[in-house]
């Protein structure tokens, strides 16, 4: 052929740590793993390459669309919404597994991206910040379930899998 192209791409997890399974390979637009910010790319024929970095735009992701991924990520057990809610006090139902730590993930998610409304964006690193605040409250009291902390750990998880396009590290 004419030219090869093959990508390497690395993304985030929110860990400052750099292991190889980190990185996930793209042959030929079929991506392996998931989304990725960043790609270097050898493009040429076989005895000449460059390497070229393209940074992906960042999809941004309103308030409810967030919870709404959320909710067919985790499943309506754990994260049922309300449909036609307001505000963020009022997005996950009572009827959640765990629905005070829902709704009160809701609100510091809210409050940490600074939203003013519903469909107001909602960023990676902010997201990760206010559920990881959550998560350390539990961890320090007295009455807290695993199950919680693994509600929490859920959440992040598929925070990262919703928002995991928007990182900005760059490899």
């Amino acid at each position: 052929p004419d030219f090869f192209v093959k990508s390497f791409a690395c993304h985030h997890d929110g860990y400052p740590r750099n292991r190889a399974g980190d990185c996930i390979t793209r042959d030929h637009g079929s991506l392996v793993g998931g989304r990725c910010p960043t790609m270097l790319s050898l493009t040429g024929n076989p005895t000449s390459f460059r390497m070229t970095k393209q940074q992906q735009e960042p999809s941004l992701v309103g308030f409810r669309n967030y919870f709404e991924r959320l909710e067919a990520l985790l499943g309506t057990l754990l994260v049922p919404l309300q449909p036609g809610a307001t505000g963020p006090r009022h997005i996950v139902t009572s009827e959640a597994l765990h629905a005070a730590l829902a709704r009160e993930a809701a609100v510091k998610v809210y409050r940490e991206n600074h939203c003013r409304g519903m469909e107001s964006p909602v960023r990676l690193f902010p997201t990760l910040d206010a559920l990881g605040r959550l998560r350390c409250k539990i961890d320090d009291s007295d009455t807290t379930d695993r199950a919680s902390v693994e509600f929490l750990e859920s959440l992040g998880e598929a925070t990262l899998s919703i928002l995991g396009n928007q990182s900005k590290s760059v490899s």
